[in-house]
């Protein structure tokens, strides 16, 4: 299970029944696209998993995503890898329209750091 937590305005029950929903937003027009979270529906629901989200108007909101459980060993089979140079260059990238979110000085920096 992974949960992610929000300090924002929070849902009521009608809004909180549609996020999910593709292009569902309760942005200004061009101001975003309702994708984010129905593409993290459908990524999660790939993998067998599930969303739930728990949410009031004025306490902000938390996603909880389960993945299903392993069990056993798994299949080994083959020579083993090849260590991994763990120095990367990899690019994350971060989506966020707040640019105080974006720029990690939200009101809970420590939240924002991976």
């Amino acid at each position: 299970m992974l949960a992610v937590h929000d300090t924002g305005t929070g849902m009521d029950k009608a809004t909180r029944a549609r996020i999910f929903e593709p292009f569902f937003t309760t942005k200004e027009v061009g101001k975003g696209t309702g994708l984010g979270l129905s593409t993290v529906f459908g990524i999660v629901q790939e993998a067998r998993g599930s969303v739930s989200v728990f949410s009031k108007p004025g306490q902000g909101a938390t996603f909880k995503t389960f993945f299903p459980c392993v069990q056993g060993a798994r299949d080994v089979a083959g020579p083993k890898p090849a260590p991994v140079n763990l120095a990367g260059s990899e690019t994350i990238l971060l989506v966020e329209d707040q640019e105080q979110v974006r720029r990690g000085r939200a009101r809970h920096p420590q939240a924002l750091r991976l």
